[in-house]
């Protein structure tokens, strides 16, 4: 006001630096889903392949889970052993090894480096620099962009056509967001903590059932030996099945000594003997 024609700039349009700390906001989430894209969560080491991906949606070198989980570390309050993670077929952005080969002869690329992630969509050729969304199936293992799930128009993997859900269960092949928004971070990971103990909890319960059954069905099998009322369970003391036409009394007394002792050919013999002596 004042020597400006009457003007009031009270429109932050008019201001020169209006909207500088949305866009500094902006930067930084843009800076961390790169950085995520780049580095193992767990190791926070560079992301090497092959790559692995837990329910969440967070990236880990698979050399370095393999590690922790041998040394008894803990990956993710979710995770505790290797099937808890999907091994990701992705594609490699061959323009950013271009890149990279450049720089190492020494050439001047500019900016390209900065924009360009280190894979890409198989569809959309989208690249993973952080400004884009990726998904990829837990069953089929394929990762895509989130744009190229949204041209098929239906619930299904772009790369290789298999139905594909955002329901979680056993066979479903449940489509999952990588690096997924921090507003959401909290609730995927107390999700995906609940899913677990629920199937630490199942699989106790199916053990339990598993063992009571085992039991049950060795008490039956005891009792059915005992029992000899049909006449065709009959043995010899050396575990020898008795022919079924055979009198059960005769067929005892040919191989039994009268004796409380565990019969032997030895003794069988002697005892033989022993008679024709007498």
């Amino acid at each position: 006001m004042g020597g400006d024609g009457g003007v009031c700039a009270n429109n932050r349009r008019f201001l020169p630096q209006s909207g500088m700390g949305e866009v500094k906001a902006e930067k930084s989430r843009h800076t961390l889903d790169k950085e995520r894209w780049t580095t193992c969560q767990h190791s926070k080491e560079p992301l090497r392949p092959p790559l692995l991906a837990d329910e969440v949606g967070l990236l880990y070198s698979a050399e370095r889970v393999m590690t922790a989980l041998s040394r008894r570390e803990q990956v993710a309050p979710y995770v505790k052993t290797l099937k808890d993670f999907t091994k990701l077929d992705i594609k490699v952005n061959k323009a950013k090894e271009e890149v990279h080969a450049a720089l190492k002869r020494g050439d001047n690329v500019g900016s390209t480096e900065d924009y360009l992630g280190l894979y890409e969509c198989p569809i959309t050729q989208l690249n993973t620099n952080g400004s884009n969304k990726f998904c990829f199936c837990r069953d089929c293992t394929h990762v895509f962009s989130q744009r190229a799930l949204l041209q098929m128009g239906t619930e299904q993997c772009p790369a290789c056509s298999k139905p594909a859900t955002r329901e979680w269960g056993d066979g479903f092949n449940t489509i999952i967001d990588i690096i997924p928004d921090p507003q959401a971070m909290d609730s995927l990971i107390e999700a995906a903590i609940k899913r677990k103990m629920d199937q630490i909890a199942e699989k106790k319960k199916r053990k339990l059932e598993k063992a009571g059954g085992a039991v049950k069905s060795g008490e039956t099998g005891s009792k059915k030996k005992k029992k000899d009322t049909d006449g065709k369970v009959k043995k010899t003391t050396d575990g020898t099945a008795a022919p079924a036409s055979a009198d059960k009394e005769v067929w005892n007394s040919i191989f039994k000594t009268g004796t409380d002792e565990p019969e032997t050919f030895c003794c069988r013999g002697g005892m033989v003997g022993h008679t024709h002596g007498s």
